[in-house]
């Protein structure tokens, strides 16, 4: 997953917060993160989840992880099964749905796990706790 968020800019080091019941949930704040994002986003994390156990990354003669070949896999996983925005009905009971982040992940089939959300902004009762993910 580090791999996916660095190719997708988005660093190794989401923000570190409290949610509503002190929970601490891993959150990447960004604006450049569109309906799109949020479904390949959702699409991988799908693939991840998906993975049998036992399976390992393609790997070079030498035993180190073949990432270029690996990268082409995942490329390959997520096109395969992701729903696009265009694809999308972002008003299924006839109103418009009030977070498209969020249900664009859940419109992933199958749906983004439910450990992923989306919001347009991080909600405000969310306590900061800093950026560092391992400390």
């Amino acid at each position: 997953m580090r791999l996916a968020f660095v190719k997708l800019s988005l660093g190794t080091s989401p923000a570190r917060y409290l949610d509503t019941v002190a929970v601490e949930v891993f959150i990447f704040d960004d604006t450049r993160l569109d309906e799109l994002m949020y479904a390949r986003l959702g699409t991988l994390a799908n693939q991840v989840a998906g993975l049998p156990v036992g399976w390992t990354p393609p790997q070079n003669p030498d035993g180190t992880i073949d990432r270029a070949a690996l990268e082409a896999e995942v490329i390959a996983r997520v096109q395969a099964s992701i729903v696009c925005p265009e694809d999308i009905d972002y008003a299924p009971d006839g109103a418009p749905v009030k977070n498209r982040w969020d249900h664009t992940l859940k419109s992933q089939v199958p749906p983004a796990p439910a450990a992923m959300a989306g919001w347009g902004a991080v909600p405000v009762e969310y306590v900061a706790l800093g950026s560092d993910p391992d400390g």
